[in-house]
């Protein structure tokens, strides 16, 4: 999400990934642990309108052959089963039916229902959203409830900052839903662009040791943690192999986290994914459609407070369908241990 990028450095990347903070419980600790608002949060610009499907013309029989999505739900399609999706809302949309629950917000202290960005409705359509009439969306685990945190936001601001969202938000946001009763997987489909640099800043440290605490926390309870592996842009340059110029947080943090980058309809690695040593499996990137934050129907895209859209492509969505690929696995064998 672009509140959670940073800038890169004009230093030369190192050759080896830099080794990822031990957790800081201590730091941790001293954060508040409710969901509240950021001091000072206020709404930038309106919550924009959805932006609906272009036709596509297609019926069931004109698809390409592929894998059978119902091949996954032998053993249920996520009933039972709780899955955070920590993100900028997630909207309480028909298709979720009653399955969304408020989990808080730390953006504007309001409900995790509200989601003025739209990305975390979209990523819960790929997660969860039941299937109806006219159309071909289906979530990959579409009886799972959603617990709905709102963490981050670009439509909200404070103190002269446009978009809310950081690593510390993220350490409080994760331990708040990794503590509620139910939760068996942690979605993040975010990722916050370090540098090398940055990451080995004394000054970074206690927010970066009190994320990986939160999220150590979170796997020793028995919460599975899957974040995406971020995506290439301005403030996130590529990986290569000539060296690491940008660390994906918390993607970054090895066996506690299950890193999620992409691939494209071809199943070969999307340019837009950031590599690197940590991601441990991908997934397909693009969502044709999904949920709309507002109307009720669907999208194929989601808009920025400038205006400016971008289709449903990423590492937040191949993150979403490995995180629900883990809760049709939970609900199929409950005492799994999270890292394995």
């Amino acid at each position: 999400m672009a509140a959670l990028v940073a800038l890169p450095a004009a230093a030369p990347a190192p050759t080896r990934a830099p080794v990822p903070p031990a957790p800081d419980p201590a730091a941790l600790a001293v954060l508040d642990p409710a969901a509240d608002a950021v001091p000072g949060a206020r709404r930038l610009a309106p919550c924009p309108a959805a932006l609906p499907p272009a036709p596509s013309g297609l019926g069931f029989g004109d698809l390409p052959p592929g894998p059978d999505p119902a091949a996954a739900w032998t053993g249920g399609r996520g009933e039972g089963q709780t899955v955070a999706v920590i993100d900028t809302g997630v909207a309480a949309h028909p298709r979720l039916g009653d399955r969304v629950v408020d989990g808080g917000d730390f953006v504007a202290g309001d409900a995790g229902t509200d989601d003025c960005d739209g990305h975390g409705t979209a990523v819960a359509g790929v997660l969860a959203a039941g299937p109806a009439p006219g159309d071909l969306l289906v979530g990959v685990a579409p009886g799972v409830r959603v617990l709905a945190v709102r963490q981050t936001s670009a439509f909200y601001g404070a103190d002269g900052r446009s978009g809310l969202g950081d690593v510390t938000t993220l350490a409080r946001a994760v331990r708040h839903a990794a503590g509620t009763p139910g939760v068996g997987v942690l979605s993040l489909a975010l990722a916050a662009c370090r540098t090398p640099g940055q990451v080995a800043d004394p000054a970074d440290a206690p927010a970066l040791g009190a994320l990986r605490a939160a999220v150590r926390d979170a796997v020793d309870r028995g919460v599975v943690v899957v974040a995406a592996a971020g995506n290439t842009g301005p403030g996130c340059p590529p990986n290569t192999g000539t060296g690491v110029a940008s660390i994906p947080v918390p993607a970054w943090f090895g066996d506690d986290v299950l890193a999620v980058g992409a691939v494209d309809d071809a199943g070969a690695p999307d340019p837009s994914s950031l590599a690197g040593p940590w991601v441990d499996i991908a997934a397909p990137g693009r969502a044709p459609s999904s949920l709309a934050a507002r109307g009720g129907g669907l999208t194929t895209a989601l808009a920025a407070p400038d205006g400016a859209t971008a289709p449903l492509v990423g590492t937040s969505f191949a993150a979403a369908r490995v995180a629900e690929g883990a809760d049709l696995l939970r609900a199929r064998d409950p005492a799994t241990p999270a890292r394995e």
